[in-house]
């Protein structure tokens, strides 16, 4: 599973638009025209696997630590890179104790 966010250049506002897929080539399809249009500055996937909190048993999405980002490169295309473990992600999403906790969006 993917969950994918975009995000716009004002680090304050909410995401643009999230979501989650089970296809990496569909998260992508998805946010390209988002990103090529200016509407989205940055996308970040992460792949994720669904579990359950321990509070309260209810679905969620947590992250396996694989990450790709998406931004609008020369010619306007959009270029992915691939960042395991969080390395080279800005605001390293894979910090220790850091769980990406997501209600199931289907």
């Amino acid at each position: 599973m993917y969950s994918w966010t975009l995000l716009t250049r004002k680090p304050d506002d909410t995401p643009y638009m999230l979501g989650i897929t089970d296809d990496l080539g569909r998260a992508q399809s998805a946010a390209e025209p988002h990103l090529v249009s200016g509407q989205a500055f940055l996308c970040h996937i992460a792949e994720v696997r669904f579990a359950m909190t321990v509070a309260d048993l209810t679905s969620c999405y947590v992250c396996t630590g694989l990450h790709w980002v998406g931004r609008l490169a020369d010619g306007g295309r959009v270029a992915w890179s691939e960042h395991p473990g969080g390395t080279g992600v800005p605001g390293d999403w894979d910090t220790p104790g850091w769980t990406h906790a997501t209600k199931d969006l289907h």
